[in-house]
């Protein structure tokens, strides 16, 4: 089985210094370094305040928009089910990790909202969503979870700031002509419905939009770039027994890295999202080239032959950009940690 490499290893030791900084003052000082043109280095200081963000904006145009289901939520059971561990799950992730909506319950991927809050503060306040899910379960969940983000009523800001696509909006390829259909087909990416993003984007916004999502399938010819792929797999058969972590559990997230744990992965998904919105951003505020390019150069998922693809697939488990976004995100909100898998796993 692969072992922990020297880097993932001052990756842990980064992960407990910061999970102790979180946890020692309500003001914090956070000294960010960036790599400026050439080899110099800038230092930038923020100061910010537990439930208030750093300023994140950026003096460049970013759109971001957001799966849904395997990203920011997963189905765990129907309400009226006779699931006898629905109990024992919220009692471990808590009440506030799962929303009802259409008579299910949905887990809230950890992070969701601190991710949320993030990207409102790159993108003026706006948010996207386009989920192949049925209209009326996106326009029923997403106003629930923006009420928990925004602690208000999210009516307002909805109408102002906030657009969702649903599955009328994709494009099923089964009812075009087969020479219709391939031609939205890039390689590596075939699927039955498709996310053409020029539903939401002019050609001049394609430049900077990013779509989050877990499903490379969706993926239109010509948009590749603009995909952010993530970990696809499901957490609600982790969310019985997953830990929380804390100072205690360094042996716990060393052996998930060191035998790569799907459950570590997939339970902190978001944070992945994170690390590399992180990444781009920085880079994009500073050199004269379009987001997308930035983030198909470092992070892009290519599936133009089984090498690139089985490539793309590691990219998703880099452990340092889980890192960087936790790190971003504990910025936000100071109690946001990796779940675990359980010690049996």
């Amino acid at each position: 089985m692969p072992r922990c490499g020297f880097k993932q290893q001052a990756f842990l030791t980064t992960c407990y210094k910061a999970f102790k900084r979180a946890s020692s003052s309500k003001k914090k000082c956070v000294r960010m370094t960036t790599r400026a043109h050439g080899s110099q280095k800038e230092n930038k200081v923020f100061t910010y305040y537990d439930n208030a963000a750093v300023s994140y904006k950026i003096q460049k145009p970013v759109r971001v928009v957001f799966d849904l289901d395997c990203l920011l939520i997963s189905d765990i059971c129907p309400v009226n089910s006779d699931f006898r561990d629905i109990d024992k799950i919220l009692l471990n992730i808590g009440e506030e990790s799962v929303v009802e909506s259409c008579g299910y319950y949905f887990y809230l991927y950890n992070g969701w909202k601190e991710l949320l809050k993030y990207v409102m503060e790159l993108s003026d306040n706006n948010l996207l969503f386009f989920s192949s899910g049925a209209q009326e379960r996106n326009e029923d969940i997403i106003p629930k979870m923006l009420a928990r983000v925004l602690e208000r009523d999210p009516t307002e800001y909805m109408r102002d700031h906030v657009k969702i696509f649903s599955r009328h909006h994709t494009i099923d390829t089964t009812m075009l002509s087969e020479a219709e259909g391939r031609k939205l087909q890039p390689v590596g990416m075939y699927g039955q419905k498709k996310k053409d993003l020029t539903v939401l984007a002019t050609a001049e916004e394609m430049k900077y939009t990013l779509l989050i999502d877990d499903d490379e399938s969706y993926a239109v010819t010509g948009q590749e770039k603009n995909l952010l792929r993530v970990d696809g797999q499901s957490a609600a058969m982790y969310l019985e027994n997953c830990i929380k972590m804390s100072s205690n559990h360094e042996d716990l997230l060393r052996k998930a890295i060191e035998n790569e744990v799907d459950a570590l992965y997939t339970l902190n998904k978001l944070f992945y999202a994170a690390g590399v919105l992180r990444d781009v951003c920085e880079k994009y505020s500073r050199v004269d080239r379009d987001l997308v390019d930035i983030v198909w150069d470092d992070h892009g998922f290519n599936c133009s032959d089984n090498k690139s693809k089985s490539a793309s697939y590691k990219l998703l488990r880099r452990f340092e950009l889980f890192q960087s976004g936790l790190e971003l995100l504990k910025e936000i909100n100071s109690d946001v940690c990796f779940l675990l898998p359980p010690r049996r796993t």
